[in-house]
């Protein structure tokens, strides 16, 4: 998220910006982007007149940010304005339904589908990018085109089979990859047995 700070000289007299300062203590979420050059010397600002700080909120953890900004000038009645950035970062989160599929035994050369709900429990919308194996060739899925966002309480299904060509076992977890996603994909495991 970006935001654009607007400082306004309500002065009658030009004021003199000396620097302008982010804390280092605080979340590095909140950073500055943009802002005028500053020479050694400041620069002025007339009166009614102001200068833009672009500031930017990326943050890869829920919960409450916040970071403090000093504006140095000449101003006689407040030389040193302080201006608390905050933000709120909420997260992503889905549920599968169910997490383990336990599909039993299928004749060889018969199907089993079986269906799997993922539904966005979290705060913020969420993109599936895509279905992955971890192992690959046992199962296979199908699902409507990806990337798909789900907003809150969204859900989206795919279908995992089995169609077993000679007697096996099989485990298998598919995850479901999220492009947003910073704390890990959630997955489902699969388990089936080939028998004749």
């Amino acid at each position: 998220v970006n935001r654009d700070l607007l400082v306004t000289n309500g002065g009658q007299k030009p004021l003199r910006i000396s620097n302008v300062i982010l804390a280092a203590a605080g979340t590095e979420f909140i950073s500055i982007t943009n802002m005028p050059v500053i020479p050694p010397e400041g620069f002025l600002v007339g009166p009614e007149d102001e200068f833009k700080i672009s500031v930017a909120y990326m943050p890869s953890a829920a919960g409450e940010h916040s970071r403090l900004l000093t504006i140095a000038s000449d101003d006689p009645d407040e030389p040193l304005k302080e201006v608390w950035l905050m933000g709120s970062g909420i997260a992503s989160a889905l549920e599968l339904n169910p997490t383990t599929v336990e599909i039993g035994d299928v004749r060889v050369g018969a199907i089993s589908d079986n269906n799997v709900e993922v539904k966005n429990t979290g705060e913020a919308e969420v993109t599936i990018s895509a279905l992955s194996w971890k192992t690959g060739g046992i199962f296979t899925q199908a699902h409507n085109p990806l990337p798909v966002t789900l907003y809150l309480n969204d859900s989206f299904s795919f279908t995992v089979s089995y169609l077993p060509t000679e007697e096996n076992e099989g485990v298998d977890d598919v995850l479901v990859l999220m492009s947003d996603n910073t704390g890990g994909d959630p997955e489902v495991t699969v388990t089936a047995r080939a028998v004749e």
